[in-house]
């Protein structure tokens, strides 16, 4: 009998960039992804999303190619040290693009991506739909049994997004701080604070 595999989001194979150093670029893909998690079922709209054709091309692929740009020419920014104003200074971090960011928050424990599962001969969403290859690009994705690494990739692009207890918590903070006219980039968490409510 054959074991059929279970998905993972691929990490991205950077050091993940500790939650201290998230700038603009994080908080504001973070919030992104809180938004379709209560209004799509936790799945993101790839049009939305920065991304580098020369690190995710599966991801880029579904992309509008009309409306989109290869987001590899935008760099992401991260906090650097504070300005003599109490700001925070910001950092230019190359090869790096909002699916990198989705990586970052994942291993600050922020966020999980709900990977497709095997059924039968194919493949289906975490929430029960049949992969089309719309969600994944064109083409079809080989059965469970002959999956390969690229369709590994493909499969990224029908992951469901959903915030950790942590992740609502600092998500909260968040909204509070972007409602109250805080800049993306200014943003620091209480994580203690976050850690006692997520408990």
């Amino acid at each position: 009998m054959t074991t059929m595999p279970v998905l993972e989001w691929i990490l991205d194979k950077h050091t993940p960039i500790p939650i201290d150093r998230f700038g603009a670029d994080h908080w504001s893909t973070f919030a992104y992804v809180e938004t379709r998690a209560v209004d799509r079922k936790g799945y993101l709209g790839h049009d939305h999303m920065r991304c580098s054709a020369r690190l995710h091309p599966e991801l880029y692929a579904l992309k509008n190619p009309y409306s989109s740009s290869d987001g590899g020419r935008y760099p992401t920014k991260i906090k650097a040290a504070r300005n003599d104003d109490g700001s925070w200074g910001a950092e230019a971090l190359q090869a790096h693009d909002d699916y990198s960011c989705l990586s970052d928050c994942i291993a600050a424990g922020l966020l999980v991506a709900d990977m497709p599962i095997a059924a039968g001969q194919t493949w289906q969403t975490a929430t029960g739909d049949y992969i089309t290859p719309k969600m994944v690009g064109s083409g079809a994705v080989s059965d469970p049994d002959r999956i390969t690494p690229r369709d590994r990739k493909r499969l990224m692009g029908a992951a469901r997004w959903r915030l950790t207890p942590l992740g609502v918590a600092v998500a909260s903070q968040l909204r509070q701080h972007h409602a109250e006219g805080g800049a993306w980039h200014d943003f620091v968490p209480d994580m203690a604070k976050a850690r006692r409510d997520a408990a």
